[in-house]
C-alpha cells in the first residue's frame, strides 16, 4: 500500500501493482493441484496446474532464457486455451497456420509468466512423459537399440502414431 496525501489533513491509501498481481495468482491457481513440469522448449518453463472443482487445467509459462524480447512457439494445447497475463488480461490464442481445426497455437512467451487455461493436460502430462529408455547414443558405427517409453495420462486407453524423423545420414528401423 503507498500512501497519497489528498489535501493537507488527510491521506487516501492506494494499492500497488502487486495487489493485481496477486489477484490474479490466486484467482488462476487458487484451489488447483500441482501436476508438474512440462518440456515445451529450451529456455522455457512450463508447470500444470489442474482445478478438479471446474475440470479446468492450466499451463503457467515463460522464457528462462535470461532474453528481453518474447519467442513465438508453435505448441499443441488443445481445442480452447485462453491466456491470461499476470495482470488478469485475457486473450483467445490464434490457430497456428490459420487452421481452426488444429489443436496448435501460435503463442508469444516473454520473460514475465502468462496462464493458458482449458488446454489439454492429459496431453501435456503425456508429453511430458515420453522418454528414450537410454537417452544417450554411443559414438560408435554399429546398430543402437533403444525403445521409448511413455505413460498414458488419460483416463482412458489410447491409441495412435508416433512418427520418428530421421537426420540426414540416419536410418531408423522399423521405417514405418
Amino acid at each position: 500500500m503507498t500512501t497519497c496525501p489528498d489535501d493537507e489533513n488527510h491521506s487516501t491509501i492506494q494499492p500497488l501493482e502487486m495487489l493485481i498481481i496477486s489477484r490474479t495468482l490466486m484467482r488462476t491457481l487458487g484451489h488447483c493441484e500441482y501436476c508438474g513440469q512440462v518440456p515445451i522448449a529450451d529456455g522455457v518453463e512450463a508447470f500444470l496446474f489442474r482445478r478438479r472443482d471446474r475440470n479446468l487445467d492450466i499451463l503457467t509459462i515463460w522464457d528462462d532464457s535470461g532474453g528481453a524480447e518474447s519467442k513465438s512457439l508453435a505448441v499443441n494445447l488443445g481445442p480452447n486455451p485462453l491466456r491470461l497475463d499476470l495482470w488478469g488480461n485475457a486473450a483467445p490464442l490464434l490457430h497456428a497456420a490459420g487452421d481452426p481445426g488444429s489443436d496448435q497455437v501460435s503463442l508469444a512467451i516473454g520473460p514475465l509468466p502468462i496462464f493458458l487455461v482449458g488446454v489439454d493436460g492429459p496431453m501435456m502430462q503425456l508429453r511430458g512423459s515420453l522418454r528414450l529408455d537410454q537417452p544417450m547414443i554411443e559414438s560408435a558405427f554399429t546398430s543402437h537399440l533403444r525403445h521409448i517409453h511413455f505413460a498414458n495420462s488419460y483416463a482412458t486407453a489410447i491409441n495412435g502414431t508416433l512418427r520418428i524423423s530421421a537426420g540426414p545420414g540416419w536410418n531408423i528401423t522399423p521405417s514405418h
